[in-house]
């Protein structure tokens, strides 16, 4: 079921909302109401979209397709990490849950020293609407 109040939502502002909601992870801790308040919107914004959300990856950042990859002067430690292990798309489909994208995001937004590669780590979180 679409969700009204976001008919129309393109891939970039999912795109958007990913990065958004990453930042309010990293600052938060991935607690607190303004997390929780990003994760729901972005859940809205996926299913409010066409379709599944699709991306591609390079080391400084995520793209649409049609789109040119980033360039910086160097690479983004999240999205190189991903892109190292060999990710070179993300699909986030409607149906995604909330566990689901916290639990991606999670993953993402964390990393120790001795951890198992990213891959792996969302591997393992089972994560069947959320493809790398």
């Amino acid at each position: 079921m679409v969700d009204k109040h976001n008919v129309g939502v393109s891939a970039s502002d999912v795109l958007t909302g990913i990065e958004r909601t990453l930042r309010s992870h990293r600052l938060y801790e991935g607690t607190g109401p303004q997390y929780w308040e990003h994760l729901d919107a972005l859940g809205r914004m996926l299913r409010g979209h066409a379709s599944d959300t699709i991306f591609s990856l390079s080391p400084f950042g995520p793209y649409l397709d049609g789109d040119d990859p980033p360039k910086a002067q160097s690479p983004v430690r999240l999205w190189f990490e991903l892109f190292e292990d060999g990710v070179r798309q993300v699909v986030i489909r409607r149906t995604v849950k909330r566990r689901e994208l916290d639990e991606f995001l999670r993953v993402l937004g964390t990393h120790e020293r001795g951890q198992e590669d990213i891959v792996t780590r969302l591997w393992r979180k089972e994560l069947p609407n959320i493809n790398t």
